[in-house]
């Protein structure tokens, strides 16, 4: 009786084996694609547009289960998958989906995702592919009504319909009934789908029992029932984002009974009140986001005590009170955000002991008081914003325990004193924004030390010193990375020197609002080979000061002044001269619009372009000015041809030379 049962059970192997043989020999010429099949295909490719030829494999010659995109069964050859999602905007496909794909029987994996069929429908016969279990035409510019033929897609556990951003194509539904019968379906996303009129929405999707992911951003919505369910039929509900909606209600209750949740996003849906206290049960939550909405509670103590979180995210909404002090039992922490609301009073200790903690902002609160002066435990610590707050210390001798960390925000507060030498400690900081204080003092010379500063920003503070100091004191291997300086409303003084020229990468200096003077000598300001490096150059001169700043546009050209001299010093206001200078103006002089064209005067040339109450272009002569009595208005559509220059008169506020991609050249007010 053994031996029988033994046969019985082998025998099924025995006749795949033999087919498998039988199939090996019958063809050959070695392919292992199916005829009909491979002439599916073609057809499909046939009314497709490939601008960039993603499907020249694609050939009649060769076996299509070689073709990019196309996975077959290795043993019955039949075609399976077809992966055709595009990773760049250049070799999106479009056209038309042909039908012969009804031809591949056993396909059962369809991406068409981000590529761009203008607008078209989403084919209904999709729904006669019986064995699909993956369909994603996620972002493809399918535009129209969702086809409820999808429903019969009773085998499909994924389906990502996700919406597109082009203008003018529009995908949507006026019913979700047709989802009810995808029992199977685990994850689905209708993100950018207008679902606007499809009411019992929820209900629909509540009897999707196996549902893990459920993705429903900007759909449109506009009501969601704050009842508890009858019956959560979801309850195995991992990921729920239904940010960017339209709801202005209260968080519903029923969302503290998906107890498997990890990820919830509810953004910018116009929620209001408090975060329910049930979601202190969302014990599985690694993930919450309910930025910009209009939550005004105090922040809950529980809150503090979900030991999965890893990211936290309640910014822009008008939390109010301190945050709780207290044990806190965030120990996987990496992300908290609750910058823009209306929260108060001193920092707790808990805080500074997250030592998981990776991207940390606190800014535009109203926190006050000291910033606290012990060793933080912010040992992962990257990114830090307490910006926009009323923090009143010294900065903390505490902060440069953060080793790691690259941006460093504490402008607009009131932080006094000196910046500490220990600043050079933060040697993998890239941005670092103290403006807006009250710090005082020298820039300590370890700040020349930090090798990876590219932005570094302490305007408006009371700093002082001997601007040749400061350039010393930049000049160690910060040279190599700055491109952004703001030392603008200091107390700097003194003379430039040639050390300005030894930042290779910098592109953008403001300096206004010191006591400056002297020469800044041309060719050591990038007007020679780094010339093109410069965005930005803005110099608003004190009252005593006039600057002429002399510049080339050329590489390795440099402006000459009248006694052949090159450079941008302090002087008297002096005239340009050139041949053939041609007078240039703006309408409503002092309220020009930024888009404000230039517009020539046709009927008058200038010898002396002192004479002209205007901007002054010389078409083939050595500079442009910039004249006494202009207005400076903000004009951009002009680019110097050679040399330019321009003057700064008395009186004047601000000039700033605006350099573009394209090469170009340009000179605005500083607004």
């Amino acid at each position: 009786m053994n031996r029988y049962k033994r046969i019985v059970e082998i025998l099924p192997l025995v006749f795949l084996t033999i087919a498998t043989i039988n199939r090996t020999f019958t063809h050959d010429d070695g392919l292992l694609c199916l005829e009909s099949e491979k002439q599916a295909l073609l057809s499909f490719k046939q009314d497709l547009k490939d601008p960039s030829t993603r499907l020249s494999s694609w050939d009649a010659k060769d076996d299509c289960c070689k073709w990019a995109g196309v996975v077959c069964d290795n043993l019955t050859g039949h075609v399976r998958e077809i992966h055709l999602q595009n990773h760049q905007s250049s070799s999106a496909l479009g056209g038309k989906i042909n039908p012969s794909l009804l031809n591949l029987t056993r396909l059962n994996y369809l991406d068409l995702s981000l590529n761009d069929f203008g607008g078209i429908p989403i084919p209904r016969f999709i729904g006669n592919l019986a064995n699909l279990q993956y369909l994603s035409l996620s972002g493809a510019g399918f535009g129209g009504t969702i086809p409820h033929q999808l429903g019969n897609l009773s085998s499909l556990r994924f389906l990502n319909l996700r919406g597109s951003s082009y203008p003018g194509v529009k995908l949507g539904t006026e019913s979700l009934q047709w989802l009810s019968s995808l029992s199977s379906l685990e994850k689905l996303d209708l993100s950018l789908v207008s679902l606007e009129k499809a009411s019992h929405w929820l209900q629909v999707i509540n009897m999707l029992s196996s549902l893990v992911e459920l993705n429903l951003s900007a759909c449109e919505l506009h009501h969601i029932p704050r009842h508890q369910l009858d019956l959560v039929n979801f309850s195995s509900l991992a990921v729920l984002d239904l940010s960017k909606n339209d709801f202005h209600s209260l968080i519903p209750g029923w969302i503290s009974g998906l107890t498997s949740l990890v990820s919830l996003h509810l953004s910018s849906s116009g929620f209001r009140g408090a975060v329910p206290r049930g979601f202190g049960n969302l014990t599985c939550l690694k993930s919450l986001d309910a930025s910009q909405n209009l939550l005004n509670s105090s922040l809950p103590s529980w809150l503090f005590s979900l030991n999965g979180l890893v990211s936290l995210n309640l910014n822009s909404n008008a939390f109010r009170g301190p945050i709780p002090g207290g044990h806190w039992n965030l120990t996987s922490l990496k992300s908290l955000d609750v910058s823009q609301n209306k929260l108060d009073s001193s920092l707790p200790n808990s805080l500074f002991s997250l030592n998981s903690l990776v991207y940390l902002d606190l800014h535009q609160n109203g926190f006050d008081g000291p910033l606290p002066d012990f060793p933080w435990n912010l040992t992962s610590l990257r990114d830090l914003d307490l910006s926009e707050n009323r923090f009143n210390s010294s900065i903390p001798r505490g902060l440069y325990s953060c080793k790691l960390l690259e941006s460093l925000n504490l402008g607009h507060n009131e932080l006094h004193g000196v910046i500490p030498s220990e600043i050079g400690n933060l040697s993998s900081t890239t941005i670092l924004d103290l403006s807006y204080n009250r710090l005082e003092g020298t820039i300590p010379g370890s700040m020349g030390e930090l090798c990876n500063l590219g932005i570094i920003n302490l305007s408006s503070n009371k700093l002082g010193g001997q601007i040749s100091e400061v350039l010393k004191t930049l000049s160690g291997c910060i040279i190599n990375s700055l491109e952004i300086v703001e030392l603008w409303e200091n107390q700097l003084s003194g003379h430039f020197t040639e050390q300005l020229g030894q930042f290779r990468n910098l592109q953008q200096l403001h300096l206004y609002g010191n006591s400056i003077s002297g020469l800044i000598p041309g060719a050591h300001v990038g007007i020679g080979s780094n010339f093109n490096n410069w965005f930005s150059l803005l110099l608003r001169p004190g009252h005593s000061l006039l600057l002429r700043l002399a510049l080339a546009v050329q590489s390795g050209n440099r402006g000459k002044k009248s006694d052949g001299r090159s450079g941008w010093s302090n002087g008297s206001s002096s005239s340009s001269r050139g041949k053939g200078v041609q007078c240039y103006y703006c309408k409503e002089f002092g309220h020009v619009k930024r888009d404000c064209p230039l517009r020539k005067d046709k009927g008058k040339k200038c010898d002396d372009a002192s004479s002209c109450n205007s901007l002054v272009v010389a078409d083939d002569g050595d500079c442009l000015t910039v004249s006494e009595g202009s207005g400076y208005p903000r004009c951009e559509s002009f680019a110097a041809k050679t040399k330019l220059c321009f003057q700064v008169a008395d009186g004047c506020e601000g000039v700033t030379l605006v350099g573009r991609e394209d090469g170009s050249r340009s000179f605005s007010r500083d607004n």
